[in-house]
């Protein structure tokens, strides 16, 4: 993440800093790392100008144990603040379907509330709870009400995967991995990660494979069926155009194929990250919600409808209107790399409603 600054009118301080320092793709060294600079600049920023209220937000890895000590001699450098800590602030408590824990350090000046402390942190508390919604609709439903349904193509001629000699456990030549390893050491080396995690998964998941197979072959009503269709089969039986997946690489082709061995793909609350690998659990999710937008959020794609989600449609999941802004000369490009980093409007927005609510003006 970026820090994001703004000194307003108010005299309110908000900077969302980066949260890799504490993260497992940081490699979780701390306050030693050197995007922890963002952190203490913050604290910087506070000692100098003496806001009002500062917003500090931060993935909820910071709060990790192994962080607690060097945490709490961070937050105590400044003297003269109240420290409120919301931690697990999800997005989807706001009305997004959209999976995004955060915490937020709100800092209060002692001389800027209005009425007494422990009071005034209570009404914090109390604003952030009344805030926050019970349901949350689902992203197929969300983009529809905003004017930005996903809608299935469907083709006179559909391209399936006619050519693919993929069997159990196996990948044929079509689905070969590209990377470095598997260039240097050949194809059925036991080094590539990918290949490793993907048949990790399809030995995991061989009961809900049996069970899934055995559904199909009631519905296809054929004794004489060895496997269970793959993604582009299911989506050329219901008539869905994969046209706008011909560029996907191999492993997400695989990926994809994979998934259909135990899971209803065709489902319309199912998304799938091809950006993630296959073993995590983030990977797809069949509730509805939209996992973590990240820097690769381009490569979030909805199989019941065989579309990626687009930049507009990610904007949206931040609380974005892209109606409102001028996005002539921006590519999307660009607007996926500025969304992974933004922040959910919806609950900044509330925490700093929260903020002016108890302070003296």
């Amino acid at each position: 993440m970026v820090i994001t600054r703004a000194k307003a009118a108010l005299d309110i301080y908000v900077a969302g800093t980066m949260s890799t320092p504490f993260a497992s793709a940081g490699k979780t060294q701390g306050f030693a790392d050197y995007n922890a600079r963002t952190l203490i600049q913050f604290m910087r920023t506070m000692s100098a100008l003496r806001p009002r209220a500062a917003i500090l937000e931060n993935g909820q890895a910071i709060l990790h144990q192994r962080h607690r000590k060097q945490l709490t001699r961070f937050l105590s450098a400044v003297n003269g603040y109240r420290l409120k800590i919301f931690n697990a602030v999800d997005n989807r408590k706001f009305g997004i379907p959209h999976h995004r824990v955060m915490v937020y350090f709100v800092f209060i000046r002692v001389d800027a509330l209005a009425v007494d402390p422990d009071a005034c942190m209570r009404k914090l508390c109390h604003i952030m709870h009344a805030a926050t919604l019970d349901r949350c609709p689902k992203f197929q439903d969300f983009f529809a009400t905003a004017g930005q349904a996903l809608i299935a193509q469907r083709p006179s001629k559909i391209h399936g995967d006619g050519s693919c000699t993929c069997s159990y456990y196996k990948f044929c030549e079509l689905h070969n991995c590209f990377c470095k390893i598997c260039r240097a050491a050949g194809r059925q080396t036991k080094l590539c990660r990918w290949r490793a995690d993907t048949s990790q998964y399809m030995r995991r998941n061989a009961v809900q494979h049996t069970k899934y197979l055995r559904c199909w072959r009631l519905v296809k009503k054929s004794t004489t069926l060895k496997r269970s269709p793959t993604y582009f089969e299911l989506a050329g039986l219901h008539g869905i155009s994969v046209d706008r997946l011909k560029n996907i690489s191999p492993r997400q082709r695989v990926m994809l194929n994979s998934f259909s061995l135990s899971k209803n793909l065709l489902s319309k609350d199912v998304i799938v990250d091809l950006a993630k690998c296959i073993s995590k659990p983030v990977t797809i999710r069949g509730d509805g919600i939209v996992p973590n937008l990240g820097k690769c959020c381009s490569r979030l794609l909805v199989p019941s409808v065989a579309q990626v989600i687009s930049a507009k449609q990610c904007l949206l999941l931040q609380g974005v209107n892209p109606d409102a802004l001028d996005l002539t000369d921006t590519k999307d490009n660009e607007i996926f790399r500025m969304v992974g980093s933004a922040r959910c409007l919806p609950a900044i927005g509330t925490v700093l409603m929260a903020c002016i609510s108890v302070l003296r003006w």
